[in-house]
């Protein structure tokens, strides 16, 4: 029943006009940005990342995958967050698997 009706309030807002419209809005409003400042955000993205890998290392993957492991929580199952322990503790995890990566420098 609320799959049901979840589907037919998506149905509802994919079908409206007004959706449509502010889809269509945004869309042009990134195009336009794009248009104008697409060189300087793609040379700040190229920096960013840079600095990024320079200062974690081998150390960006367990940062990756503890960020791709919250924001998968969140999304899917929130009453996971809840307990603060756990994500605490997970935290030090990350940072001794940083700390033993260190060494590999």
């Amino acid at each position: 029943m609320v799959q049901g009706l979840a589907i037919m309030m998506l149905r509802t807002v994919i079908f409206s006009k007004l959706f449509w419209a502010c889809a269509l809005i945004v869309a042009v409003a990134l195009g336009a940005a794009w248009f104008a400042y697409g060189g300087d955000v793609a040379a700040k993205y190229d920096s960013t990342r840079f600095s990024v890998v320079e200062a974690l290392g081998l150390g960006i993957v367990p940062v990756a995958l503890w960020v791709a492991a919250v924001l998968g929580r969140a999304v899917w199952k929130r009453e996971w967050l809840r307990p603060v322990n756990i994500w605490i503790g997970s935290i030090a995890y990350v940072a001794a698997v940083f700390g033993v990566l260190s060494y590999f420098h």
